[in-house]
């Protein structure tokens, strides 16, 4: 459970981040907290937010099609996806994301990853924090300007 004034907070603080909300793709479970990310910073700014159907998420030509017909520009994904994602060479055919906010685990990117965002100009969010303290630390990774990132 999420008291009200810890998840307006939390939208309030995403606000301010510079990340569009215009359209944004609801892809993860209900049940996982990022589902309130997608769901309330997307509509409390009038942003469009389009519910990826549960049988096309393991579909990796189905998931880029709605991506793609909808004009998505911001994706928040678990970590565990994004890994995936990106072994599978798909972030280089995302082209109208702009925004990508990853949140879950510890996030360690592949050389390629870091090519395939620079190639579609994507910025990575690395949003990772305990939901039950309301805490997230954010780092925005820009892989143009960024070293090394294990």
């Amino acid at each position: 459970m999420m008291p009200h004034r810890a998840l307006a907070n939390l939208v309030r603080s995403y606000h301010r981040m510079d990340i569009s909300c215009e359209r944004v793709a609801q892809f993860t479970s209900m049940s996982f907290d990022v589902s309130f990310l997608e769901i309330f910073f997307t509509i409390t700014q009038g942003g469009e937010l389009h519910v990826v159907p549960e049988r096309l998420k393991g579909q990796l030509q189905g998931l880029r099609e709605v991506i793609h017909q909808n004009n998505i520009g911001t994706l928040f994904l678990p970590t565990s996806f994004f890994h995936f994602i990106g072994a599978q060479k798909l972030l280089g055919k995302l082209t109208t994301v702009r925004h990508i906010i990853v949140a879950g685990e510890q996030l360690q990117l592949a050389e390629n990853v870091k090519t395939d965002l620079e190639s579609i100009g994507a910025t990575l969010h690395n949003h990772y924090g305990p939901t039950e303290a309301q805490v997230v630390t954010p780092r925005k990774v820009r892989c143009q300007i960024q070293g090394s990132i294990s």
